[in-house]
């Protein structure tokens, strides 16, 4: 995923998602994230980001994904 905004390119990012099938442990929560188990059929796309919307359903289906989403500055997809 690679996320270009607008005119603060200092905030551009690069992310790289990994899926994985099976999962061992306990998920810890993060100064960024608290972790959640969501039914895989009933996620909360209303509670998302629209960008998140954009690639999650074929990610989540086995797809590849790749996409460049362009954000004005105050975060909103254009």
């Amino acid at each position: 995923m690679h996320f270009s905004f607008e005119t603060k390119t200092e905030w551009d990012q690069e992310c790289h998602i990994f899926t994985c099938k099976n999962f061992t442990g306990t998920p810890c929560e993060t100064d960024e994230m608290q972790p959640r188990l969501w039914d895989i059929n009933n996620l909360p796309y209303e509670n998302m980001r629209d960008t998140d919307k954009v690639w999650l359903e074929k990610l989540l289906a086995g797809e590849f994904v790749e996409y460049i989403i362009k954000l004005s500055d105050t975060g909103d997809m254009l």
